[in-house]
């Protein structure tokens, strides 16, 4: 489920201690690197888009579809954020390990939430709810990212239809 988080651009360029957590957390390899975007970085672009208290932001992944956008580690509160043009940032988790730990059971319902009837991914939808609500609960108030998404999840907007 998870690629090499040393293979992806910049990992060098980080600080021991942010390595381990990066290496802890487990991150899904479709959320290190979107084709061959460089990822960890700390660039100008994402400076000036630093929020008091969010601090400086480390972007360490993608977003897309709906929720396109750089997830990004706030280095002063070790929670992590969508990050998307035009919009406030959007809290994803209080840290990078229950975002790994997030995405990972999201990712368990892949298949009902892309292939399943309307029972099946609504189901899914609630299972992801209540196991986002248990690793992290700051992460399944309102306006959150996982709030968002859950949303979405229930509708079946990702179900293929035929």
């Amino acid at each position: 489920m998870s690629a090499p988080v040393e293979d992806v651009p910049g990992w060098e360029s980080l600080s021991p201690e942010l390595r381990e957590r990066f290496r802890a957390a487990d991150l899904p390899a479709a959320l290190l690197k979107l084709d061959d975007s460089a990822n960890f970085l700390l660039g100008p672009a994402l400076t000036e888009q630093d929020v008091p208290p969010l601090g400086q932001l480390l972007r360490f992944g993608y977003g897309t579809g709906l929720f396109e956008g750089e997830f990004c580690l706030s280095l002063a509160t070790g929670a992590v954020h969508l990050i998307r043009p035009d919009l406030p940032p959007n809290f994803v988790n209080s840290t990078l390990d229950q975002f790994g730990q997030s995405a990972r059971l999201t990712l368990r319902y892949e298949r009902d939430l892309t292939e399943g009837d309307v029972d099946t991914y609504t189901d899914a939808a609630e299972q992801i709810r209540a196991g986002i609500a248990r690793i992290d609960p700051a992460a399944d108030e309102t306006d959150t990212y996982w709030d968002s998404l859950y949303y979405e999840l229930a509708a079946g907007t990702y179900t293929n239809f035929e």
